[in-house]
């Protein structure tokens, strides 16, 4: 997989309480009308201590400005055991429709975590015909 920067919602964040996606992106109008864009969440340094994880992808018209990030989907509980570096724990289509603006929320449940770290963004299923 290649993960473009500008297309990144977190870089190595480290989740350690309930909290927002470090980046909010701009996707544009009209999403679904065109390729398929797919949200990914990567773990890339272990987690401890939590129950499970719950990642949401939520949606805006304004980047929150106004409009508050509503959810628009969510992943199931992700639990500790799942949540080990290297790990593509949450993988999904974004529906036709959303909004504008998206972000995603990482919901910890449990006890906070004193490490872990999320990598996460959209990619762009592009398939060539040969």
């Amino acid at each position: 997989m290649l993960m473009d920067k500008e297309l990144l919602f977190s870089e190595g964040q480290a989740v350690t309480a309930t909290a927002a996606s470090t980046n909010s992106l701009d996707v544009g109008a009209g999403v679904g009308q065109g390729e398929p864009i797919e949200v990914f969440v990567l773990v890339t340094e272990d987690f401890d201590n939590l129950t499970d994880l719950i990642v949401t992808l939520e949606g805006s018209s304004d980047d929150g400005v106004s409009d508050s990030f509503a959810t628009v989907l969510s992943s199931p509980a992700i639990a500790l055991a799942s949540l080990k570096a290297g790990t593509e724990v949450f993988k999904v289509a974004v529906p036709a429709g959303t909004e504008r603006y998206l972000q995603l929320k990482y919901t910890v449940n449990g006890t906070n975590p004193t490490t872990g770290k999320i990598t996460a963004g959209l990619i762009i299923d592009r398939q060539t015909n040969v």
